[in-house]
């Protein structure tokens, strides 16, 4: 039987510890910078009021309500506003939220989660499963119109 010399298994090891995104000490150690930066960038604070413009710059989705704040792992749901550039609401006919993990290149399941109109312009989505730690986006779908979707995307860390 053949066994690894130290310095083979030491080389290891590190390569363990720096592939999984570990060290030696306890995360609950770390400072949140240090949790944001290792979810990769950018990243933003996933708290109520956070506004996040379309990709064609015609509107922006607001997150109004969120529970629990910030996200964490298990049940989230979120309820959204759809503004203009002059932060008038939108009427939209749909909301879809999809969360997504890009490091993992996948979702949850069910993958999409149709918001329900509240009565006010705002819409209610969840509730959906973020059930790793990590760097999660939160894709969000508006129906504007009959063949008009505008997209916006909420990205933000999860942490253990």
């Amino acid at each position: 039987m053949s066994r690894q010399p130290p310095s083979l298994r030491a080389l290891c090891a590190t390569f363990w510890l720096v592939g999984c995104g570990g060290d030696a000490g306890d995360s609950a150690d770390k400072a949140p910078t240090e949790d944001a930066a290792a979810c990769g960038e950018p990243v933003q604070e996933a708290v109520a009021g956070l506004q996040v413009g379309c990709e064609s710059g015609a509107c922006s989705v607001i997150l109004d309500e969120l529970s629990p704040e910030p996200p964490d792992r298990g049940d989230n749901t979120w309820t959204l506003r759809v503004v203009d550039g002059a932060g008038a609401q939108v009427v939209v006919e749909s909301v879809t939220l999809s969360p997504f993990m890009p490091a993992h290149n996948h979702g949850t399941a069910p993958a999409d989660f149709p918001a329900t109109a509240t009565g006010s312009g705002a819409w209610t989505a969840g509730p959906f499963d973020l059930f790793m730690p990590g760097r999660w986006e939160v894709r969000v779908a508006v129906g504007v119109g009959e063949d008009n979707v505008e997209h916006a995307v909420f990205a933000f860390c999860v942490e253990g």
